[in-house]
């Protein structure tokens, strides 16, 4: 299960399986016993760590300032943004990694077929 639970969360459910009043003789009803505590695993959110320690926070260039087929600013030509650095929130769980590297790509794609003016992007 490794890859698709939380490493602590599976750890958790194997040592709650395993004292479960549910006995299990079979390897299959071992399975089926954890597999029905982490369908129905219920906790209780006590609180955050606070706005302080966000992973992500609102913020970033408009996409009404990018051509969404190139990921290109619409006001310099050659410049490419992506992920993070645009205003585009999402939730947990890998959300924003899909929309970096798909961003990234589409971006990576577009500037090797287009112009990169130097002087004008860096300033030299």
């Amino acid at each position: 299960l490794t890859g698709l639970i939380n490493r602590k969360l599976l750890n958790l459910a194997l040592r709650m399986s395993n004292n479960s009043n549910l006995k299990a003789d079979s390897e299959e009803l071992k399975l089926k016993v954890l597999a029905g505590l982490l369908k129905n695993f219920e906790i209780e959110i006590s609180g955050t760590y606070g706005y302080e320690n966000a992973q992500v926070t609102t913020g970033g260039l408009s996409l009404d300032d990018i051509d969404h087929d190139t990921m290109e600013a619409k006001f310099c030509s050659g410049l490419y943004v992506v992920g993070e650095t645009l205003d585009v929130d999402g939730i947990c769980g890998g959300y924003n990694l899909q929309w970096a590297w798909t961003t990234g790509a589409v971006a990576g794609g577009s500037a090797a077929l287009g112009t990169f003016d130097k002087k004008r992007i860096l300033g030299e």
